[in-house]
């Protein structure tokens, strides 16, 4: 139960600190109106879908759902669309 605690606990801090960027950026797109053209309107739904985990990780915070496995699993899923979002950003 130890192990499931501290995953839970290190994945929703990631979600947490990561979302700090992705917030901003889901602000600015909103705010410019996708851009130019609104090319950046394309990015919009997947920012919002990563902005959705804070959810996960902000019940993840409380001491009643730290060793829920299903709350495990959503942090993982959000931890890798980051991970996945971050790789498409820095390999163009």
């Amino acid at each position: 139960m130890m192990k499931i605690a501290f995953a839970n606990k290190s994945l929703s801090v990631f979600i947490l600190l990561m979302n700090i960027y992705f917030l901003y950026g889901t602000y600015e797109i909103i705010k410019t109106h996708g851009g130019p053209m609104g090319i950046a309107l394309i990015a919009l739904p997947v920012f919002l879908s990563i902005n959705l985990f804070i959810i996960s990780a902000i019940f993840t915070r409380s001491e009643k759902w730290q060793t829920s496995k299903s709350l495990l699993i959503l942090n993982s899923i959000g931890t890798i669309l980051i991970f996945f979002v971050i790789y498409l950003f820095t390999s163009i």
